[in-house]
């Protein structure tokens, strides 16, 4: 914004009345004139930097005109110039400006305006670039330039750009050429178009037949994953891996393993997994069957719309029960289920033999971490601590341990823990397999044997004698291998 005196005022204001006439016939005089005000507005803003004035005079409004040309003259030049060649650019001209030229980028215009501005080809500046990538500046270099080089955007901006002189008769070859270029490429496109009709028809009916592949492909795996899913949930298909010995649970079964049946969690927990399985394979039959027949129906609509929704629904309850499961983790307890003294000089811990039936088991391989039998859990390996005893006497303790929401349950959990333990004379027999009622889950439930060793006396586990007991080791005992201990 700027004050103008009312003459200069007027005799801008007729200018471009008499511009706004001279151009009424002209395609694209809106922008022509638009561009026209806009070169006005800066050239009086250089004014008055030049004259160190706040006022725009009769004289500054003047040596605009004259710099933009009357309407009649440039009429006049207009037709002459329509008979003879156009003059060759003015490269150094006043007032040449740097500006992205988008109308010949390829990327952000950085490199075709730089191309511009200094008058060679575009080609060597992109090779400078490329070169600068290697060297490792001309990435951030672009980006810079990018960012401070602003976009010409208007004629002015791209004669200037070019180093042409910005005049009304500039300016509106400037628009001309550009819409001239806008109709010679929609035509060139819509002549592509029907020349390629025959191309079009083709690639529609070879989407159409990679769509009905698509949609016979969604309908079999959806129909696979169906049948699969009904299977696995209804418990005919034992898919979970429970032990190394290939030991497979149902998925109810391996449910009750990681979510506790207290409160509503598990009920939850198998809702939402039944909402979440179904939804996904009829979400593939249905979208299957769209793309296949490639028909609309408000079924298809109404269906496409709402299993999403529960879908959704679903993967957000297995969430929060997910949550509800792992605060059954909050809580910790320990009992101490038994305490022996044994007097002696030796004490050998050895495994309890087990029974099958009424048949003795005298060897037994492989992995078998976990099984689930009789409705309870049955698990492998039992943590053996030795230290040091403060009197003459091994003191043996079992320890039972889980996990729970709050103290109380933590302790019922360790209350219904079944772990053999028994001593005779200077041995102790232990079973290395402990159970638990599959109700209350896997909560870390452990049995933990701590043995009290007194001063110069021995401990053997399995005739393999335990040295240095003057210090706290811990260790697994599995009752097949031989066990080492570890500070």
């Amino acid at each position: 914004m700027f004050t103008i005196e009312e003459d200069a005022y007027d005799l801008l204001k007729d200018y471009l009345k008499r511009l706004e006439h001279s151009f009424s016939e002209e395609e694209g005089s809106r922008e022509i004139l638009e561009d026209i005000e806009m070169r006005c507005a800066e050239l009086l803003q250089a004014k008055l930097s030049e004259n160190n004035s706040i006022v725009i005079s009769i004289d500054s409004v003047k040596a605009v005109i004259a710099s933009l040309g009357e309407p009649e003259v440039i009429s006049e030049e207009t037709q002459a110039n329509q008979q003879t060649s156009s003059a060759p650019v003015n490269e150094n001209i006043k007032g040449r400006r740097l500006f992205r030229d988008m109308d010949n980028a390829t990327l952000g215009g950085v490199c075709s305006g730089i191309s511009a501005y200094v008058n060679v080809d575009p080609v060597i500046i992109r090779i400078l670039f490329v070169i600068s990538l290697f060297l490792g500046f001309g990435f951030p270099l672009y980006i810079i330039l990018w960012v401070v080089i602003p976009n010409a955007k208007t004629p002015s901006d791209r004669l200037q750009l070019h180093g042409k002189a910005v005049t009304v008769d500039s300016i509106k070859d400037e628009i001309n050429k550009t819409v001239t270029s806008k109709k010679d490429d929609l035509k060139s496109a819509a002549e592509r178009f029907r020349n390629n009709a025959v191309v079009s028809d083709r690639l529609r009916n070879f989407i159409g037949i990679i769509g009905k592949i698509v949609g016979v492909g969604m309908i079999a795996f959806a129909s696979l994953w169906l049948i699969g899913f009904t299977l696995t949930v209804s418990g005919v298909l034992d898919v979970f891996p429970v032990t190394g010995d290939q030991n497979y649970a149902t998925f109810h079964e391996y449910l009750r393993l990681v979510v506790p049946e207290t409160g509503s969690s598990m009920s939850l927990m198998w809702f939402s997994i039944l909402l979440t399985g179904y939804s996904v394979p009829l979400i593939g039959l249905i979208l299957g069957t769209r793309i296949m027949l490639n028909k609309k129906s408000r079924f298809f609509s109404i269906s496409l719309i709402l299993l999403p929704i529960v879908l959704t629904t679903g993967i957000i309850m297995i969430i929060i029960s997910s949550i509800h499961t792992l605060r059954d983790y909050e809580a910790y307890a320990e009992v101490e289920s038994q305490h022996h003294s044994i007097v002696g000089n030796t004490l050998y811990l050895s495994q309890e033999v087990q029974y099958s039936g009424n048949k003795k088991i005298i060897n037994s391989g492989g992995l078998d971490f976990l099984r689930i039998e009789n409705g309870r859990i049955q698990e492998n390996g039992i943590i053996i601590k030795t230290r040091a005893s403060l009197d003459t006497m091994f003191h043996v303790y079992q320890v039972v341990s889980a996990n729970g929401i709050d103290k109380g349950s933590a302790l019922k959990r360790c209350a219904k823990i079944e772990h053999s333990l028994h001593v005779s004379g200077n041995k102790l027999l232990i079973d290395p397999n402990y159970s638990y009622p599959i109700n209350d889950g896997m909560r870390n439930q452990e049995i933990e044997i701590i043995i009290e060793v007194p001063n110069g006396k021995r401990l053997f586990i399995d005739n393999q004698e335990i040295i240095e007991l003057n210090e706290e080791h811990n260790g697994i005992y599995y009752g097949t291998n031989n066990m080492e201990f570890s500070e």
